[in-house]
């Protein structure tokens, strides 16, 4: 009976941990200086602001997240987020400009982010391999 038991819970509390840890985890954790945004058909810019920075940052994290999506995530035009620290390292997400969601791995983060018209201008700032691709 203690080895049934011991299994149910088992059965029980590993998918609770995940769901727990989906809806709570810190999706950017760090620090970063800079973000680079990849818009189709409008061009790449970089966020450097870092007030702006941290309530994008805040935004991804502490927005209400969704298992799944309504509508695949391939039927969305999708955008690139790249934000970069100081030694180089960095973390991408998919932006959906449609409904201004993030995808992530299992659904999607409801951050209703909007970006400003000055935040798509052109960048001389975009890294280069950002702006390799754009072509």
């Amino acid at each position: 009976m203690k080895i049934v038991v011991s299994k149910i819970l088992i059965v029980v509390s590993i998918p609770l941990l995940f769901v727990l840890w989906f809806y709570n985890h810190e999706v950017i954790d760090g620090e970063y200086s800079k973000l680079t945004i990849k818009m189709p058909d409008e061009g790449v810019t970089v966020i450097e602001e870092k007030e702006r920075l941290v309530e994008i940052i805040n935004d991804i994290n502490k927005s209400p997240r969704n298992f799944g999506t309504e509508t695949p995530w391939y039927n969305y035009e999708l955008a690139s987020l790249i934000f970069e620290n100081e030694s180089g390292d960095s973390k991408a997400l998919h932006y959906m400009m449609e409904n201004q969601n993030i995808k992530i791995s299992f659904g999607e983060i409801d951050t209703n982010i909007v970006f400003e018209e000055e935040d798509f201008r052109e960048s001389e700032k975009a890294s280069a391999a950002v702006m390799e691709n754009e072509d």
